[in-house]
């Protein structure tokens, strides 16, 4: 969910019935509006309504840009807070070489098997499927997780012998509501024509980390160098298996899951998406303290931009001519409120699975101020 989606709605216009909008805008999952903080009139004095311009357009693009500054802002200053638990991997799972072709059997299904860290707002972003296989074609994979959903489905090219990149955008979390692991399947149907290499997960001899896939011991725990970082965030096997088989059999079906990528590597970042800490499922923006204080800063920071905008404005109107010193002074105090809470926020989130506390805290509020 993009953090637009997420914030959706979180304030409304004006609670008021007005003729003058193209749409009410009096949906509000916070019960709180822009105009109780920014006279509409104002509002007016800086549009060509003759030419066709919106005050309500005016005032839900200021609405988007405020979620867009918060969530910016959110996200350069929670770091002076936290500290991220585990380092954040870029980089390939999966060895580009191998000694020869496998020789699986039709009818089977092959692939890796991904078994993730329980970590809530951890992601893993794949973006480039590598194939290496023994002859020029394409792949059709599938991507299922362990409640039997369908999350994607790719085709990869291969050419004879070396390593092919296809690009790819999939985002896979590592943590769902109610499952104490999730795992993902990434598969092929197996083509005896084209038959994988037998390229390893990582080199069985060289090296400390041996990555054996073990669910009464998953690898998560260790410092097994920044090339295999990602095995602090996810366990990786080899899948071969029978179609016929649910995901759920082949869970208990351990003994199949090998060091091989069977001709499968990943490109892949793994890390915390710090925008889900503010932005979720589960948001009530009325009854939890820190979601209806966010609320709160997406309408002080929309105030902010709208008298931004009036206050620049090239148009003579009886603001210029009244009351821009008053106008002045009230951003400025929007701009300070706005700050403050989201100082609140940022020292009232909890620890959680991606971020601790750092030993000494001293917030520094950096961002772009009006």
């Amino acid at each position: 969910m993009s953090y637009l989606d997420c914030f959706s709605n979180i304030i409304g216009i004006s609670s008021k019935d007005c003729d003058c909008f193209s749409t009410s805008g009096s949906e509000s999952l916070s019960g709180l509006y822009v105009d109780d903080l920014v006279e509409l009139a104002d509002v007016f004095d800086i549009i060509d309504c003759q030419n066709g311009d919106d005050v309500s357009e005016v005032i839900e693009n200021s609405i988007n840009q405020a979620s867009r500054e918060f969530m910016a802002d959110f996200n350069i200053n929670v770091l002076n807070r936290f500290k991220p638990r585990r380092q954040p991997f870029v980089g390939q799972i999966g060895k580009a070489t191998y000694k020869n072709n496998l020789r699986l059997l039709d009818g089977k299904i092959a692939g890796i098997r991904i078994y993730c860290n329980n970590i809530k707002t951890g992601v893993m972003k794949i973006n480039k499927i590598g194939g290496i296989f023994s002859n020029n074609g394409a792949v059709d994979l599938y991507i299922f997780n362990n409640i039997d959903e369908l999350v994607d489905e790719v085709t990869i090219n291969t050419l004879a012998g070396k390593q092919t990149f296809t690009d790819v955008s999939i985002e896979l979390p590592l943590s769902y509501n109610g499952v104490d692991n999730v795992e993902y399947y990434i598969y092929y149907d197996v083509n005896t024509l084209n038959q994988p290499k037998d390229n390893e997960i990582k080199c069985g001899t060289c090296g400390a980390f041996k990555p054996r896939f073990n669910l009464k011991m998953p690898y998560f725990s260790g410092n097994h160098g920044e090339q295999y970082n990602w095995s602090n965030w996810v366990m990786v096997g080899g899948l071969y298996a029978d179609p016929q088989d649910t995901w759920m059999t082949y869970c208990e079906k351990v003994y199949t899951t090998t060091n091989l990528m069977y001709g499968l590597t990943l490109q892949a970042e793994l890390s915390c998406d710090t925008n889900q800490i503010v932005c979720n499922d589960d948001m009530d923006y009325q009854k939890n303290p820190i979601d209806h204080a966010i609320a709160h800063a997406i309408r002080y920071k929309s105030a902010v931009i709208i008298l931004d905008k009036i206050l620049r404005s090239g148009m003579i109107n009886r603001l210029t001519l009244l009351n821009r010193e008053e106008k002045e002074k009230q951003l400025q105090d929007l701009n300070t409120r706005y700050w403050n809470i989201v100082t609140y926020i940022i020292d009232n989130i909890p620890e959680s699975d991606c971020y601790a506390c750092k030993p000494r805290y001293e917030m520094t509020v950096r961002g772009v101020k009006a």
